[in-house]
C-alpha cells in the first residue's frame, strides 16, 4: 500500500521541510521505505497517477484515494 502525506502551508519560513525530514527519518528508522519529494513532482511520478488524473479532473482529491 502506498500512503501519500502532504505538508503544506503558504507562509514561508513556518518549519514545513523542517517536519518533512524529520517525520521521513522517523518513518525509514521504523522499517517503512519512504520517498520524500517536492511537491510539484507529484503530478510527473506514475505512482501517483491516480490522484493527479482526478486532481486534474475535478481539482480535488477524495478523501481514502487511492495512488
Amino acid at each position: 500500500m502506498t500512503v501519500l502525506v502532504t505538508v503544506w502551508e503558504a507562509a514561508p519560513g513556518v518549519g514545513k521541510s523542517t517536519l518533512c525530514d524529520g517525520l521521513s527519518r522517523s518513518l525509514a528508522g521504523a522499517g517503512l521505505r519512504v520517498d520524500h519529494f517536492r511537491e510539484e513532482k507529484i503530478l510527473s511520478r506514475s505512482e501517483f497517477a491516480a490522484v493527479a488524473g482526478e486532481f486534474g479532473a475535478t481539482g480535488a482529491i477524495r478523501p481514502g484515494l487511492r495512488p
